[in-house]
């Protein structure tokens, strides 16, 4: 029996084929797609925080997660050019020949 904002067993095996990570897919093979699945529809469904997901969605319950904000990843990427390069021109500012 599937819990609130689950898939029933029959419902998974609809949509099994479609995910990555089987057995003939280059890369790694997933340990379990059902329970991912059930972990994003959850979240999905109940507006909640990944953070809050109950543990039997959890791989570990023991295992924290690290969350990434996007502006770090921006900021990181941005910040790579340092001031090697050419220099940025102002919108506007007439080009030096």
């Amino acid at each position: 029996m599937a819990r609130r904002y689950e898939l029933t067993k029959e419902q998974f095996a609809q949509v099994e084929e479609l995910l990555p990570g089987k057995v003939s897919d280059p890369g790694r093979t997933a340990v379990d797609n059902h329970r991912f699945v059930n972990a994003v529809l959850w979240v999905l469904r109940s507006g909640a925080l990944w953070q809050h997901l109950p543990e039997r969605l959890l791989k570990d319950p023991k295992n924290e997660y690290v969350m990434i904000d996007s502006t770090l990843v921006k900021a990181h990427q941005q910040a790579t050019t340092g001031k090697r390069g050419r220099p940025h021109r102002l919108w506007g500012d007439p080009e030096e020949d």
